[in-house]
């Protein structure tokens, strides 16, 4: 599975940096940061 999938856009809209807060609804932030993407299984089990 793509990573960058396992959030839907609204689950992404919902969170409050700045990424997701400094732009009308209407512009996508494009850039990726590590808080979009779900940790691996291997790094919650350690």
């Amino acid at each position: 599975m793509n990573p960058l999938e396992q959030y839907s856009l609204e689950e992404l809209r919902l969170r409050t940096s700045e990424k997701w807060t400094s732009y009308s609804p209407d512009i996508l932030p494009l850039w990726v940061a590590e808080m979009d993407v779900k940790l691996p299984e291997e790094l919650l089990m350690a």
